[in-house]
């Protein structure tokens, strides 16, 4: 936030708020620069006789304006916050606040994700299929995921959700410090979260090949993870800056923010595109009914949730970059960006909670766990699921049902040892 931005801020407020007056200025409560753009306003404009007009500076947004603009130009950034809010409580503007709203959505949001979390380890548990890299991968998404819902919630309590000229300066300043801290959590827990796709992936898909070109896929996404880091980190000189910079009293310099975090949003994007196609490329090479494939697709397609919601933020950043009163705009962007991680946290873990379900309650999920009427034989291998390569040779017999078995679950990919399951072959 930098000191230019006071100027589109003083036309905001001054063309959005024109109530009903209650009262007569009290000049006592202006900054000596607000008072002489007052009365110079009110000299030049022959529709005004007083400064206790208040009929007249409250009520006609062309002398609202005017008035604005000399704030901005003649005032400090905090005069001219200070100014505003002496207007608006003198005109009985009203003071909008939306933060409590968004901190129940925050928390109930969070909620509803960890019981999905727990009910994805319930169902691995029940299912006796565990994998490590996933695993590992989801306690850290956890760990992060509740550390920005607490950091986000702190934002709403310093002013999130209100105008910025009804904050103490204070407050404003830790803010934006708050954001940017969230700024760094939502880049780590994002770009985890596509990993934890891929991961999901190995799994499923047992070719060399593919599994190579998933290996490359997270090293980038890892790359993308940590310079989207080290970028905002690193975006003022001194970092500080970044927080202080509002108020016009510190110096320092700072790269373009919006670039960023609009370069970042739109490769995010093309992250979650590039993961949907890997998938979907090798689902018609898959040993299954089409019945069966058009279900991994489906499942699939839940990645793209993600992606939907990424463009509707990134619409919202965008408006968010122009803003003059970035603490009222701003959270709907953030809100987006809530739905969007904690949706992905959702999806993955929806695969695990399936199998689980169909293991507990075969006959509601439609499992195919029936007595056969034919058999079938064969030998192959098997990947230890962790993600290191390493496969063992099997040989398995397995009964069929008479009927054909498409409603066995779409994550079983791969044939599994008939003598108890294979330990990381599904999540």
């Amino acid at each position: 936030m930098r000191a230019y931005i006071f100027t589109p801020i003083c036309y905001v407020y001054f063309v959005c708020h024109v109530p009903t007056l209650t009262a007569a200025f009290e000049i006592k409560n202006f900054p000596d620069c607000a008072v002489q753009c007052i009365n110079t306003t009110l000299s030049i404009n022959t529709h005004c006789a007083s400064s206790q007009d208040t009929s007249c500076l409250c009520s006609d947004p062309t002398v609202r304006l005017t008035v604005a603009q000399c704030f901005s130009t003649t005032c400090t950034p905090k005069q001219v916050l200070t100014s505003l809010n002496a207007t608006a409580s003198t005109c009985g503007d009203p003071v909008r606040n939306k933060s409590h709203y968004a901190r129940v959505f925050n928390i109930v949001f969070i909620v509803v994700t960890m019981c999905i979390v727990v009910a994805r380890y319930a169902a691995q548990a029940a299912y006796g299929r565990f994998h490590l890299p996933s695993d590992v991968n989801m306690v850290f998404i956890v760990a992060l995921n509740i550390a920005l819902t607490w950091v986000c919630d702190h934002m709403y309590r310093t002013g999130l959700g209100r105008d910025i000229w009804t904050l103490p300066f204070h407050d404003i300043t830790e803010l934006i410090k708050s954001y940017w801290i969230c700024e760094l959590l939502y880049f780590t827990l994002t770009w985890l979260i596509r990993i934890a796709f891929v991961l999901f992936f190995f799994q499923i898909f047992v070719e060399t090949r593919f599994r190579k070109i998933l290996s490359a896929v997270i090293g980038v996404y890892i790359l993308a993870m940590v310079s989207g880091i080290l970028t905002v980190s690193f975006i003022c000189t001194p970092v500080s800056y970044l927080w202080n910079s509002w108020d016009g009293e510190h110096k320092g310099h700072c790269l373009d923010h919006n670039a960023a975090v609009f370069a970042q949003a739109a490769l995010s994007i093309v992250a979650d595109i590039v993961t949907l196609a890997l998938a979907i490329s090798q689902v018609r090479n898959l040993q299954m009914s089409m019945k069966k494939k058009i279900g991994v697709m489906i499942m699939f397609s839940l990645g793209t949730l993600t992606t939907v919601v990424a463009a509707i933020r990134l619409k919202s950043l965008v408006k968010f970059a122009t803003t003059p009163n970035p603490t009222w705009d701003y959270l709907s962007a953030g809100l987006w960006s809530i739905v969007e991680y904690q949706v992905g946290v959702i999806c993955l873990c929806m695969p695990s909670i399936r199998l689980g379900l169909a293991r507990l309650l075969p006959k509601a999920m439609g499992s195919s766990r029936k007595n056969g009427a034919s058999s079938s034989h064969g030998s192959g291998q098997v990947f230890d699921g962790y993600g290191n390569g390493k496969s063992r040779a099997f040989t398995s017999s397995r009964v069929n049902p008479a009927k054909a078995d498409d409603t066995e679950s779409v994550v079983q990919l791969v044939d599994l040892d008939t003598k108890g399951p294979a330990r990381g072959s599904t999540p």
